[in-house]
Order: C-alpha cells, then structure tokens, then sequence
C-alpha cells in the first residue's frame, strides 16, 4: 500500500474535475481535513498518479460513487446531543401541533442518523403524518445509505445511551431490528422522505420549509462555504422558520443577523 502526499496543484486538478462531473465543490471544505482524507482514500487504493485516478473516476461510476461516499464521514448516531433532542421535542414541535403541513428539509446529508432521529420523534409526538421531510443526499451511494439504513452494530451502545437521556417512551427495541453485526431502522420510520439529488447549494427553494436540520457538516467547511452554506438555508425557510445546527458549530458574517437563538444552551435558532 502507498503512502501518497498529495500535492496542492493535483488537490484543484482533482476538485475541478469532481466539480464538473457531480457539482460538488470540494475546494470550499476545511482544507486539511479533505486533504488527509483524499490522500487514505488514494492509499487504500493504491494510486500515486492522480492523473490516473481523476480517469478511473470519470470512468467507473460505481468508483465515483465510491469516492464520495469516502470523502463524507458517517460520524453521527441517533439522538446524537440528546439535549438538542429534549429542546426541540419542548420548544419547537409544539409550536405545530395545529398545522395541517409542516415542511422539513434535511441537507447535506450523509448517514441518515439525524434524519432518522427527526423522523422517529415527530412520530412519538404525533406529527408525522402531517410532516413533508425533504432530504438532499451528498450522492447516489449515501442516498443508497440512507434508504437502507443499515448501520454498523457498534453505534448500538452510543443510541441507546443517548436514548437514555432522551424525552421519550421508546426503547431501542421499539427502533431497530438487530442482527449479529449491524442494526436496522424499522421500515416504517422509512416511508416519509423525499430525496433532493441536487447540491443542496444548487437548489432553488425560496421561503419553503419551517425546519431546516443541518447538523455537523458546517465544521467541514471554509469559512467562504459555511458562510454560502447559511445563507442558502436561510433562503430556503420561512419567516420565524427554524434551524437547527450542530453543537459545536456556529453563525458567522451576514446569517448572524438573519437569526435569533431562541436558547442560549442549544444552537437552535429562528429566522427573523
């Protein structure tokens, strides 16, 4: 196995082609991350010529595929920040409890574990029926991911303790289907998606949904994309529309002012 450094000149060469073939932009992510991740990937597949590698993708559309499912981490689980979880159940959900749609949009995303987690709690509180979840895939294997959800028997622990703390009913039994290596999300939690194959920064939503999760990915961005990112968001939701976003994440530049943190311990915030 090769140990490959990438150089910055084949790093744009290889984005620029990425870009063109799926619209996906990767020169805005955090620079450093997605060059350790770009150098494993060509290192678990033994290429030292990012010439050759740049043909095998624009070749194979099942080793593209592969490659951007590899550039996004599948790093959550379900119910991940419980805290977050307890918030939303108590501040926002019982703000529609008397409409007849609520329109939820899910971007960027990659697991599922937080779509699955949104899906599952507005079924406990009785507003699936009446919720239009809208998600956009980062490309056709993720969307595969997420359809499936099938996930690795080694989250099970870190759902259930996040269930623990978790304002809710349900136990993990009530969740998920075991087998010896890997659990799976009970079909009926599966039924209420509509998947977006476009870049989430390519779509044209203007003031549609009145909750927008977008949880961890912002930290794997510039600060030019996470900033582009928050003001698609913030084109995409209604007025006192709400986002949710990761823990560790944070407002920057213009969005700062299209927002308001409606709890100062969660960083759930509505449009202004």
């Amino acid at each position: 196995m090769t140990n490959y450094k990438i150089r910055i000149s084949d790093l744009r060469t290889l984005f620029a082609e990425v870009k063109d073939i799926c619209g996906i932009d990767f020169s805005n992510y955090a620079y450093f991350t997605i060059k350790r991740r770009v150098e494993k990937i060509l290192q678990t597949y033994n290429y030292v010529n990012v010439d050759e590698f740049i043909e095998k993708l624009k070749n194979d559309e099942r080793f593209f595929e592969t490659f951007i499912f590899e550039m996004h981490p599948l790093q959550s689980e379900l119910f991940r920040d419980s805290e977050m979880w307890n918030s939303l159940i108590k501040n926002v959900f019982p703000k529609f409890s008397r409409k007849d749609k609520i329109k939820i949009y899910v971007p960027h995303c990659t697991s599922g574990d937080e779509l699955y987690s949104l899906i599952i709690l507005l079924e406990e509180n009785d507003l699936i029926e009446n919720s239009i979840i809208t998600a956009s895939p980062v490309g056709k294997r993720n969307k595969t991911y997420i359809e499936n959800a099938i996930y690795p028997i080694k989250k099970k622990e870190s759902a259930e303790k996040n269930l623990e703390t978790l304002t809710t009913k349900k136990t993990i039994n009530d969740l998920i289907l075991f087998s010896n290596h890997s659990y799976e999300i009970k079909e009926k939690y599966k039924k209420n998606i509509i998947f977006d194959d476009k870049p989430f920064l390519d779509s044209s939503y203007v003031s549609e949904f009145d909750i927008v999760l977008f949880r961890n990915s912002l930290i794997y961005f510039n600060s030019q994309m996470h900033e582009a990112a928050l003001n698609k968001i913030a084109t995409t939701l209604k007025r006192n529309g709400y986002l949710i976003i990761g823990v560790g994440e944070k407002l920057i530049g213009e969005t700062e002012k299209k927002f308001k943190q409606i709890l100062k311990t969660e960083n759930i915030f509505k449009k202004g």
